[in-house]
């Protein structure tokens, strides 16, 4: 027993040592995956958001069709303006350009 109480403090010191060592390792370790954490919450956030944008700037085949057909619409219409080209038809110029309107009215609202 004796030899026990004198090898105590010893003992106590090396459990200490252990204990502390053990204690900065997992200290260490700890706030390395607490810093690989925020960079991952960072790295998901930003994805989150490019895929938001990505999601705003796609446009569907219909609303692209719709698109297509409106600007047709107003390209008949600027031609038809500037080169006057219905004047040896029955239609008026007018009427047609009437009619061109109508349209691009029409899928103007589509779009919306």
């Amino acid at each position: 027993m004796k030899k026990f109480l004198e090898k105590l403090p010893l003992i106590t010191f090396s459990l200490l040592c252990c204990t502390f060592l053990y204690t900065c390792s997992t200290s260490r370790t700890s706030d390395k995956v607490a810093k690989e954490n925020k960079k991952l919450i960072l790295q998901v956030d930003s994805l989150k958001s490019e895929i938001n944008v990505l999601i705003d700037s796609t446009i569907t085949v219909s609303k692209f069709q719709l698109l297509l057909e409106l600007e047709g619409y107003k390209i008949s219409k600027r031609n038809l303006y500037y080169n006057n080209a219905i004047v040896r038809t029955k239609e008026r110029p007018d009427d047609v350009m009437h009619e061109y309107d109508l349209q691009i009215e029409k899928l103007t609202k589509k779009l919306k």
